[in-house]
């Protein structure tokens, strides 16, 4: 008689997320934000990864980042969908991290190549016991040619003053 194999692993790794959502979700305190992302324009390229990052706005070398690939399946070519915009995300705020005022981060990634395609930044005011919307706008950034290197100011940080 063939012996049945139990696909273990398919099973812990759903329970392992769901304990973790949970433990993420759960704080002492009750702070969190609720970070909805979104962009302005169609200068955002698409993007397969969003980090981000809260931080304390008095020492932002206090701060704590996610990162999420982009919610769906892969294409046949091996290609992800670019990420689903507007996006929001629950972020559980550790009060000895951030006890007034936040910066909040967002940066949309290529995930193949690691390229830093959009970025957006605001400061919201965390209210303790509370979950505090904010969002946070991404804007396009200008990339050089063949250096990798990303830019807000037009190419002015490229090689010779432009995008090439």
């Amino acid at each position: 008689m063939p012996r049945r194999v139990t696909p273990r692993l398919s099973v812990r790794i759903p329970l392992v997320a769901l304990a973790l959502l949970a433990l993420g979700g759960c704080s002492s305190s009750g702070t969190s934000l609720l970070v909805t992302v979104n962009v302005e324009d169609f200068s955002v390229p698409f993007f397969t990864e969003l980090d981000i990052t809260v931080s304390n706005a008095a020492d932002p070398s206090r701060a704590v980042t996610t990162r999420i690939v982009t919610p769906g399946n892969g294409t046949s070519e091996g290609g992800l969908p670019p990420f689903p915009l507007p996006f929001q995300l629950p972020f559980t705020v550790d009060p000895a991290l951030v006890s007034d005022t936040a910066n909040v981060e967002a940066d949309g990634i290529d995930n193949s190549s690691g390229a830093l395609l959009a970025r957006g930044v605001t400061q919201v005011t965390v209210v303790p016991q509370h979950q505090t919307p904010v969002t946070v706008t991404l804007h396009g950034l200008s990339t050089c040619a063949g250096d990798g290197a990303a830019s807000t100011d037009g190419g002015a940080a490229c090689a010779g003053g432009s995008d090439q």
